[in-house]
């Protein structure tokens, strides 16, 4: 299933979403924030603090976006838009 990793200011950043339809974000490595779809279309936004820099925080989100026929991850920092990316899903039989 999905995976989009992004590095920002020395953080690892990595959202997941696996064949239960349940999104995970990490930050280098630790999971920090988890939910799962029960039905689809459904949004979730997935939200953790992280220090980049001495004394510097930054408010990291991640939102996924479960369509029928694809999965759309956009991350950000303090509501700044990082990076999106589209995974398309197999057509159901």
């Amino acid at each position: 299933m999905p995976t989009y990793k992004y590095e920002y200011r020395g953080a690892h950043l990595k959202v997941t979403v696996d064949n239960q339809l349940r999104a995970s974000l990490f930050i280098n490595g630790m999971q920090r924030a988890q939910q799962t779809a029960v039905e689809i279309p459904c949004r979730h936004k997935l939200s953790t603090t992280v220090q980049t820099d001495y004394e510097w925080h930054e408010f990291i989100e991640a939102q996924i976006v479960f369509e029928i026929t694809e999965i759309i991850v956009t991350l950000s920092a303090n509501k700044a838009q990082l990076g999106r990316k589209s995974f398309k899903l197999p057509a159901s039989k």
